[in-house]
């Protein structure tokens, strides 16, 4: 279970290291206040249509690695019950083999 996890997650975090990366590059500088107003309304519509891009795939890459990290929260939880579970089975396996071989004698 938990190697499907880290397999689900590796693609995931890698993109989101990506765009990371993407957004530190980003050119904020302030515009040219030279510039005519059409201009400096298409470049700031420009930068706000990018923005708004980066920011949608880090909600939806966050997103994702919610769930991934919900999965491990429940993978981590379920752990301990399935290893008692297994032990009581071990134990009344043994306990059931060593009631036969005292019922053969």
């Amino acid at each position: 279970m938990s190697a499907s996890i880290i397999v689900q997650a590796t693609p995931v975090k890698a993109n989101f290291e990506g765009l990371l990366d993407e957004i530190q590059q980003l050119d904020l500088t302030p515009l040219d206040q030279k510039a005519t107003v059409e201009v400096m309304c298409q470049q700031y519509e420009a930068r706000a249509r990018i923005i708004k891009e980066k920011l949608m795939r880090l909600e939806k890459y966050v997103g994702t690695l919610e769930k991934i990290n919900d999965k491990w929260l429940e993978h981590i939880q379920l752990a301990p019950i399935k290893e008692k579970r297994s032990k009581r089975k071990k134990k009344k396996k043994n306990t059931n083999k060593w009631q036969t071989t005292i019922e053969v004698f």
